[in-house]
């Protein structure tokens, strides 16, 4: 199988308040949120992710999901870093390293 066709986007989703909502939030939950919206969205457990990139709050994000990835990209480049990170995970589940990828 070609590369460009070893993966597909399934969802997208953010935090339920962007913004300035009432109640502040670190950037944290704010991920948390969105992951948790994305999930109930697919119907993919967060259970089932197996690789987690983002610039900087992988480690943190596993944790607080609990969760124990196959692989973690914490790539951070500017404003470029998620699509990287979506580079590197459709390879990564090409080479069948994992098959569940989240980007946050």
């Amino acid at each position: 199988m070609s590369v460009s066709r070893a993966a597909a986007i399934v969802g997208a989703a953010e935090a339920t308040e962007i913004g300035y909502p009432e109640e502040p939030r670190t950037s944290l939950q704010l991920h948390i949120e969105a992951i948790k919206a994305v999930s109930e969205q697919t119907g993919i457990p967060i259970s089932a992710i197996d690789g987690i990139f983002s610039a900087g709050w992988s480690s943190e994000l596993a944790e607080h999901l609990g969760i124990h990835p196959h692989y973690i990209d914490t790539t951070s480049v500017g404003g470029c870093s998620f699509e990287m990170h979506v580079h590197h995970a459709l390879l990564a589940i090409h080479a069948g390293v994992i098959d569940v990828a989240l980007v946050s």
